[in-house]
């Protein structure tokens, strides 16, 4: 199994995701997913084409759905503290 995703990879020039990967990820959904929208089908296509344009291999779709909840999280509570000051 691990050979065939290694082929896969290969052949769509892709590299597996690092926790380097999905930190980066969660801060730019915090930046810039969360901000726009709260509908997570349209987060899910927008973490799809990030990794698409890095070049990394999605994350599954369980670790996908954690980093969009941390994400909208942080950036609520980032957005009621900027209020709140």
């Amino acid at each position: 199994l691990k050979r065939h995703r290694q082929e896969i990879r290969d052949l769509l020039g892709t590299r597996p995701s690092s926790v380097a990967d999905a930190e980066a990820l969660l801060v730019w959904l915090q930046d810039e997913g969360a901000a726009e929208t709260r509908d997570t089908d349209q987060l899910r296509r927008r973490v799809r084409d990030w990794c698409q344009e890095r070049r990394v291999e999605l994350p599954s779709a369980e670790r996908v759905d954690r980093i969009i909840r941390s994400a909208v999280a942080s950036y609520d509570d980032r957005f009621c503290a900027d209020i709140a000051s």
